[in-house]
């Protein structure tokens, strides 16, 4: 199923199981419960104001009314409905996110998977992929991909020429609802997990019948990994769907589960953490309650009242026949004595000056999209902030590349059924997102180019601060580029400059180009 099928699944489902502590297979752990809420609040921030109101009272308290219920419903529909909503922290996330693909990933995979970086999940290729993977990473600091080939099978019985290839799954925090580990020759592992899945029966030709399934995948006695799903049957008992299947790579059982967590500070799904966002998105409703009384204010307040004193009935009657008319077209004729001026309530700007302090506040936890720092620093400040600023998304992004290269390597057990060796050792997947903060500054590569050259880096050490600062990307050392001599009409020949630094532009001996 696609996002918006899944999201549609989650609001008409809700978190089933969520308030059970049965011995079924929807047993949900309590680390998981105590964090619902924090994911819903994020996960409603990321889809905006709508989602935001639809939760009325729950983000909007309604103020104090009098004691007509109907008049204090309506009084709150129009208090919610001005009320201004800043989707701050989805730009923020969209922010980091694009931050770490500013640079284009490191993929190196072998030929027998060369086929997964253009379709990886049936509709996105490795790299959208990599890229929801680590939204979500960002966002909750906590989610899974699950290697299988399912979704591939599934395809080649539509289409006969698709290559039958593994495919990546990715499942969402509210969706890993159970989870175990044990000592495997001194090792921990994870032996049993519990997946939530929405699917539709495709029982309709057009309307969707979401249903709700779980797929348990665990290790049995043998330490051999096996999966089995499990449904609802029309008495609402939880029923297994068919037997165990043990999913083979090449002929080969799998030794271990095929499901690499993510999270923002170790990649277990022990480490239950509070996602980074959590607070973020605290600020962001706060934000939107400020505003909503600030909007109620310019609604109430905002417009002068007209004010007439002195007036007789007999002359409000008579002369001005009930009518007071306003502006530069209309006349207020007064008797003696009376008078008429317009009141004009000073700003609230207690609203306005708490919607600012939030604004601060969600600055000093990341939100950098909402005001850029117009502060003058020196380089050395500015490389600590960067370095600052930056620690949980390089964490972050480091993780999710992690669980990148382990899915891409449970994938070539599944073709190949080797889980070690050269190729094996030489897949990776990596998100290059220092260099997307921590580009050189020409006086860094100047003295990275000198230092190489007396003998302070070796090659292999010059490569990698150079793929690092985001100047490199191809895994294979090139020589340098050899400046030859250059003739012109009239023009003296130039003399060869000697080895250009292709960090620097200016050669290896510290002259400049000839161009």
């Amino acid at each position: 199923m696609n996002n918006i099928d899944i999201m549609f699944a989650m609001k008409s489902y809700g978190f089933l199981g969520a308030d059970q502590q049965s011995d079924d297979v929807n047993f949900v752990r309590s680390e998981l419960t105590n964090m619902l809420p924090k994911y819903k609040r994020i996960r409603d921030c990321i889809d905006g104001e709508d989602a935001i109101k639809e939760g009325r009272e729950i983000y909007l308290p309604a103020p104090l009314g009098g004691d007509n219920p109907e008049e204090n419903k309506a009084r709150y529909n129009n208090y919610l409905r001005r009320a201004v909503f800043y989707p701050v922290l989805k730009q923020t996330s969209q922010g980091l996110r694009g931050q770490c693909f500013m640079n284009k990933p490191i993929c190196d995979v072998p030929e027998v998977l060369k086929p997964m970086i253009d379709n990886v999940d049936g509709a996105s290729d490795i790299f959208q992929f990599a890229s929801h993977a680590l939204g979500t990473n960002i966002n909750f600091a906590r989610g899974g991909i699950l290697t299988d080939m399912d979704i591939a099978k599934e395809e080649k019985s539509l289409l006969d020429n698709i290559v039958d290839m593994p495919s990546f799954v990715l499942y969402q925090p509210e969706d890993i609802i159970n989870w175990r580990y044990k000592l495997v020759k001194g090792r921990k592992v994870l032996s049993k997990l519990v997946l939530r899945e929405f699917y539709d029966t495709d029982e309709h030709d057009f309307k969707l019948d979401v249903q709700v399934r779980w797929r348990v995948l665990y290790l049995d006695n043998n330490n051999r990994y096996n999966m089995q799903l499990w449904v609802l049957d029309d008495k609402n008992s939880y029923i297994k769907s068919g037997p165990a299947i043990m999913p083979l790579g090449a002929g080969k059982p799998f030794p271990y589960i095929p499901f690499e967590p993510l999270s923002s500070e170790k990649n277990t799904l022990e480490l239950v953490c509070t996602p980074q966002m959590d607070s973020l998105a605290s600020l962001n409703i706060g934000h939107f309650r400020n505003s909503a009384d600030y909007e109620e204010s310019c609604f109430m307040n905002g417009q002068g009242t007209l004010v007439v004193t002195g007036l007789t009935k007999a002359w409000y009657t008579d002369i001005l026949k009930k009518i007071l008319r306003l502006g530069a077209l209309g006349n207020i004729p007064l008797e003696k004595g009376s008078d008429a001026k317009v009141l004009q309530i000073a700003p609230n700007s207690m609203p306005i000056e708490a919607m600012r302090h939030k604004e601060e506040q969600m600055l000093s936890v990341g939100a950098k999209i909402i005001q850029p720092s117009t502060v003058v620093k020196t380089a050395t400040e500015s490389s600590m902030n960067k370095s600052d600023e930056n620690s949980i998304l390089t964490m972050t992004s480091k993780n999710t590349s992690d669980a990148m290269t382990g899915s891409l390597r449970s994938a070539y057990f599944l073709k190949t059924g080797k889980d070690s060796g050269e190729e094996f050792d030489k897949i990776k997947f990596e998100l290059l997102t220092e260099s997307a903060v921590n580009n050189l500054t020409p006086q860094q590569e100047l003295q990275l180019v000198d230092s190489w050259q007396k003998g302070a880096y070796t090659d292999e050490e010059m490569r990698a601060r150079l793929k690092g600062a985001g100047y490199a990307f191809s895994k294979d050392w090139k020589k340098p580029i050899i400046v030859e001599p250059v003739s012109g009409n009239n023009q003296e020949k130039s003399k060869p400059s000697g080895t250009v630094s292709t960090v620097t532009g200016g050669d290896l001996v510290g002259n400049k180009n000839n161009n």
